[in-house]
Parts: structure tokens; C-alpha cells; sequence
């Protein structure tokens, strides 16, 4: 039986010009999905009608002074995907302060987040109708194939967590999940950024 050929990386050079446009500014290559309104205590937002090849990238949300009565929100947010499971993989549920950016555990192609219905679950510690300004980055990939072979992985380096071949998503312990094929590797969001992990 003949041994499967090494995994072959393909060129994803796309993928590090994320940390140019971090944290995003809104300029040629960044884009936001911005609502307002009042939430409740918990609260989902739709990682949905995304543009190819776009990519989702982050969150922030902004709270008005006056409604925080000093005091800083804190956001427990977690990816989920339309079932309400939470998405298995890097970084799928932290906490951030109201005001700062945080990237999700990978960038998430447009069509993939779209095929499992991704959202975040969203509750805060603030009042339970809390206005609050959502804003979800991403980052345009020209240069990257949606249609292409991507392996997410836990580190640089690290052998493969998810497959995404532009219409489905396999985990390593599925039978059908591949391997020996030229892939797009996709680190961390983390590792792209050359950030330390959050806490």
C-alpha cells in the first residue's frame, strides 16, 4: 500500500495581510457589518450575506457612556453554528470588553460561515436592554480561491483541525476528512497577528 503524500501548502500569502489592516479601519481592504439597537441579555448575531471572497475576521462592541454608568461592559460571546452547537475549533467562546476589538479564532470564508449558518451567542452584564453598537469586521482575499482546498490548523505548524473545500466541512475525526492533497493552510487568527492568547 502506497503511503499518502505529505500535506503540500499552497500560497496563502493573502492570509498575512490581515495584520496590515488590523484592527480594522474600514479602508480598501476591510469592511464592517454594523447594527444598532437595543439587546437583551443574551443576544445572536448572523455571520450571513457575506460577499465572496470575503472574510469574517472580528467583533466589537460599542456601548454609549451614559447607559454604562461608568462602568465597562464585558461581552461572553460564543461561535455557534444554526443549531445553537457551539463550532468546534480555536478560540469558539471568549470575553471582551465593550470598546475593543477581538479576532475570531480563524478568518472564516464567507461561504463557509453561510454553509453552517455560523452566529455568535452574545450575553453582557449590563442593563437587560442595553443599547449597544455590533460590529463585525472582515477582511477582503482576493488573491485566495473560494473554491480551493483550506486546512485550519490549531498553530503554525500544526497538523489539521478542519477541512473546507468551498461546500463542505469535515473535522479531523470524520471518516471523510483527507489528507495528502495541496491545501491553503489557515493559522490562527492569533498567530497571524503575532498576538498573545487572550485570558
Amino acid at each position: 500500500m502506497t503511503a499518502a503524500p505529505p500535506v503540500q501548502q499552497a500560497h496563502t500569502m493573502n492570509l498575512y495581510n490581515i495584520p496590515r489592516h488590523w484592527p480594522p479601519r474600514g479602508d480598501e481592504s476591510t469592511g464592517l457589518m454594523t447594527l444598532h439597537g437595543e439587546v437583551g441579555a443574551e443576544f445572536f448575531i448572523q455571520l450571513k450575506d457575506l460577499h465572496e471572497p470575503a472574510w469574517w475576521t472580528g467583533v466589537r462592541f460599542l456601548c454609549p457612556p451614559s447607559l454604562t454608568d461608568n462602568r465597562v461592559i464585558t461581552f461572553s460571546v460564543e461561535l455557534v453554528d444554526g443549531t445553537g452547537v457551539p463550532v468546534r475549533g480555536v478560540g469558539g467562546s471568549w470575553a471582551q470588553r465593550a470598546g475593543e476589538w477581538r479576532p475570531f479564532g480563524w478568518p472564516i470564508p464567507a461561504a463557509m460561515a453561510a454553509a453552517g449558518s455560523y452566529q455568535l451567542r452574545v450575553r453582557h452584564d449590563g442593563p437587560a436592554n442595553q443599547w449597544v453598537t455590533r460590529e463585525v469586521a472582515f477582511h477582503e482575499l482576493t488573491g485566495l480561491d473560494p473554491r480551493a482546498r483550506y486546512l485550519f490548523t490549531c498553530s503554525a505548524g500544526s497538523s489539521g483541525v478542519i477541512q473546507w473545500d468551498g461546500e463542505s466541512r469535515r473535522f479531523m475525526d470524520d471518516p471523510r476528512f483527507s489528507a495528502g492533497y495541496a491545501v491553503h493552510i489557515v493559522p490562527p487568527m492569533l498567530n497571524l497577528l503575532n498576538m498573545p492568547e487572550f485570558h
